[in-house]
């Protein structure tokens, strides 16, 4: 499933810098994942996925404001189950249900998504095809459609990965 390509309008509600962008696709969009090194010489190699996605149609970025701040990583078995709450964000778009409907079709689907850091790293939720992330509404009522096109919601991302905190990550996501 191919997320829509969204045309972004400038405007004074387009606030630079207030927000993350995080790059988003669906699993079955992907035909190829890049993986860990095979023989890691630093501890930084030991948790960096190495190459690029090559993806059957571009991802799609968005905005996010982070609730907490932090992504939180518990042990479930041998894997690291990650959390990253907040609000997935689509300022001013003249396509505000062509962005509603991307939005429900990430909602608990099988996905990919490229997570920014403030120090310059990349967090990758979904690193591999076994262990792909997936978006949940935090509750429905926080779906919303502005008059102007704007589009929100409260979600928690989640992905299993075997880094805590998830793996890092140099390689490309091409988005449109």
């Amino acid at each position: 499933m191919a997320l829509t390509a969204i045309t972004r309008v400038d405007g004074t509600q387009n606030y630079p810098g207030a927000k993350l962008k995080i790059t988003i696709t669906t699993l079955d969009n992907v035909t190829t994942f890049p993986a860990m090194d095979t023989t890691p010489s630093t501890d930084v190699e030991y948790t960096t996925l190495v190459g690029d996605f090559v993806l059957t149609a571009p991802a799609v970025q968005w905005e996010f404001e982070p609730s907490t701040g932090m992504i939180e990583s518990e042990q479930v078995g041998s894997h690291n189950k990650c959390t990253y709450t907040g609000k997935l964000f689509m300022p001013s778009s003249a396509m505000g249900t062509a962005v509603k409907a991307n939005l429900v079709k990430g909602i608990d689907s099988r996905i990919i998504a490229k997570i920014p850091l403030q120090n310059g790293s990349t967090i990758i939720c979904g690193e591999t095809p076994d262990r792909p992330g997936t978006i949940k509404l935090q509750k429905f009522s926080s779906l919303k459609e502005g008059e102007d096109g704007k589009v929100s919601a409260d979600v928690e991302i989640v992905w299993y990965s075997q880094v805590p905190g998830g793996a890092l990550m140099t390689g490309a996501l091409p988005i449109v």
